[in-house]
């Protein structure tokens, strides 16, 4: 799964993935110059997480459950999760 992060240097918004032999990045935009460093940065953070939600969504999808319904005590919030796939 990619990450995103930003190259002060090129002001570019990279896209960087494990190969298992390394990283590899690419340029996914040049920045403009109206954008500070700070607001590169929560760009790249919030790229990040949503393509960390969109990964979740492919490898999880609902469809792959009994219920959309959530559970009582299970979950995040008991520190438990219930199984991906039937058991039965």
């Amino acid at each position: 799964m990619a990450q995103y992060a930003c190259d002060e240097t090129r002001r570019a918004l990279m896209a960087v993935w494990e190969t298992g032999d390394g990283q590899l990045a690419r340029t996914v935009l040049v920045l403009p110059p109206v954008l500070d460093q700070e607001a590169a940065l929560r760009l790249a953070a919030s790229l990040t997480t949503l393509l960390r939600w969109a990964w979740r969504t492919c490898t999880y999808p609902a469809s792959a459950t009994e219920s959309v319904e959530p559970k009582a005590g299970v979950g995040r919030e008991s520190g438990t999760r219930s199984p991906r796939y039937s058991t039965t």
